[in-house]
């Protein structure tokens, strides 16, 4: 049985006076409430209740045992009454991780919106392109672009993210047109160093006859930053 529901079957039959009362409150039968109230004093080992055809008394050990539960009864209430105030009125802080073009570009200018709607919760959020451990590193969210590695993390896809092969007017001008990617492999590229569990950080990927062909590269200019000029 359950020994939750036992122990508010006992504090209402103590309160109200009998178990045909303490039914009403629970929407069970009198029969039930004995049953609980037998179950109790079955695990404990002890008699809660002296009962007569006409009355029943609480024993020594049932008045301690009762004031404990109705102390184990009321803290549950407000443990599950600060539940509700906190689903009501969320607060706290939010600590959030996500890259930084995204963040200063698309996530930093929702940030007001959602402080003025929940002004309770102060936001921490950290911009960077390294790939966090949210759990050792104390963070709730992370923002992430690219394939999510597998964990035990609750993910949920947010929008499509595509990437674009460019160059300078100016590197062109002097270094050429690579005509096919395979070319990229003569020509300086910059090296995007973000810090991930694949180290595909020097390969580009391009689709070539609807298949994804990964392709070395190299340059002399690397930075962790997708934002650099």
């Amino acid at each position: 049985m359950d020994l939750f529901r036992s122990m508010k079957a006992f504090v209402l039959t103590v309160k109200t006076g009998s178990f045909a009362s303490a039914s009403i409150s629970l929407n069970i039968s009198p029969q039930m409430v004995a049953k609980y109230i037998l179950f109790l004093e079955t695990q404990l080992g002890l008699k809660l209740l002296n009962r007569t055809t006409r009355s029943q008394n609480l024993t020594e050990f049932g008045k301690q045992y009762y004031e404990r539960c109705v102390s184990i009864l009321g803290e549950v209430k407000a443990t599950s009454m600060l539940a509700q105030q906190f689903l009501d009125k969320p607060s706290g802080v939010l600590r959030i991780s996500a890259p930084f073009t995204f963040g200063n570009f698309t996530l930093v200018p929702l940030i007001s919106s959602f402080m003025k709607c929940y002004p309770q919760i102060s936001v921490d959020i950290q911009l960077s392109d390294r790939y966090v451990d949210l759990i050792k590193d104390g963070f709730d969210i992370a923002f992430r672009i690219g394939d999510l590695s597998d964990s035990g993390l609750i993910a949920r896809k947010l929008n499509p993210h595509q990437l674009i092969f460019a160059a300078s007017p100016d590197y062109l001008a002097q270094y050429g047109v690579p005509l096919i990617p395979d070319d990229l492999k003569k020509h300086q590229c910059l090296i995007y160093q973000y810090v991930n569990q694949n180290k595909k950080d020097h390969v580009w990927s391009f689709m070539i006859n609807g298949e994804i062909v990964n392709i070395p590269i190299s340059g002399t200019f690397k930075s962790n930053h997708t934002s650099q000029r």
